[in-house]
């Protein structure tokens, strides 16, 4: 999948938080770009595990490559539109 996007939510749920972040590093190892869309409790559990510095680390690149965290986007979140105008091959 070298070339294609993905969006990849992460919210307030702990589990399997740690296997999310390595499966991220794969995919963006293997040519594929993340966007990473955090909400609130996401970037509190993702700071409470230790894992916010990792995620933001890996999630460095061109666009739409990144981290969108919920408080820090406009209201009514736009950058989801993102997933309207096609820009992720998956979600």
């Amino acid at each position: 999948m070298p070339g294609k996007n993905i969006a990849w939510g992460i919210t307030g749920a702990g589990a399997f938080l740690k296997e999310s972040i390595n499966a991220i590093s794969k995919i963006m190892d293997n040519g594929v770009g993340v966007t990473a869309y955090v909400s609130r409790a996401g970037r509190s559990v993702l700071a409470m595990y230790g894992y916010l510095d990792q995620l933001t680390g890996i999630l460095q690149g061109p666009y739409p490559i990144g981290v969108v965290f919920e408080e820090e986007d406009d209201a009514g979140y736009p950058s989801t539109g993102r997933i309207y105008r096609g820009v992720y091959n998956l979600v």
